[in-house]
């Protein structure tokens, strides 16, 4: 049990395209990389809101490294959630706070950092994303794919577990593709986090990722990627 990350089993959910399984059976390992290709956030809100905000599903039962939420005391709980990451097109940053202060409220909230420690302490993962020049600026001044980019490091910084991410929206462009590429490859290098990624075409990550999942017919299509994940993405990036 403990050798998942996140399991469903038996799944009920509403509003699943007629080519996804239900009920739905899935487990994502530790420190995994999963791809679910063909997949964006309108095809499957339900399954998004049961995997990363810990709602209630239909039926079936949901575990996170073996733990149920309803088994859970609410430090617990809570505890819960903070190993959790979600990136979505829907998501916001706080209006009223700078980019380096969004990236950095949960760290200076929990761990009592100033602004330029929390900073300092992930300024690779920042460069990574090219976000230096863009701190100081509020959301509002942010194009689309600098906005979007802050989303995920804000998300990472808290150095989750267990990330969830849906590759789709305005700033999911080309132009941030392999940025993201780059930043995960450097992130997996020296994290233990299990990763479950979906997008419409994942084809750049696979050499990223363990199993790639393709909703058909009711059921997963399952393909084993990790004979690729020692080949470096740069090698799959066209020239022109």
């Amino acid at each position: 049990m403990l050798r998942y990350s996140l399991t469903m089993r038996q799944v009920a959910l509403p509003g699943l395209p007629p080519d996804w399984p239900m009920p739905l059976d899935l487990q994502l390992g530790l420190n995994e990389v999963l791809l679910l290709e063909g997949v964006g956030w309108n095809d499957a809100k339900s399954f998004w809101q049961v995997a990363a905000t810990l709602a209630v599903p239909l039926g079936g039962e949901v575990l996170y490294w073996g733990q149920t939420r309803d088994n859970l005391t609410r430090p617990g709980l809570f505890h819960l959630r903070k190993q959790i990451a979600f990136i979505s097109s829907g998501q916001i940053l706080l209006q009223h706070l700078t980019l380096g202060e969004n990236i950095t409220l949960s760290l200076c909230y929990h761990r009592e950092f100033t602004v330029s420690q929390a900073l300092a302490e992930h300024g690779e993962l920042l460069d990574k994303f090219g976000l230096g020049p863009f701190l100081d600026w509020l959301p509002a001044q942010l194009p689309p794919y600098i906005y979007w980019r802050g989303i995920w490091a804000r998300e990472l910084v808290k150095e989750p577990e267990l990330v969830l991410a849906c590759l789709e929206g305005p700033g999911w462009m080309k132009r941030n593709q392999e940025v993201l590429q780059e930043a995960l490859e450097a992130y997996l290098a020296g994290s233990q986090a299990a990763f479950l990624v979906a997008g419409q075409d994942l084809s750049s990550f696979y050499p990223l990722a363990h199993r790639l999942l393709r909703p058909v017919a009711g059921s997963f299509l399952e393909t084993h990627l990790l004979q690729n994940r020692e080949k470096s993405p740069v090698t799959f990036f066209p020239l022109v």
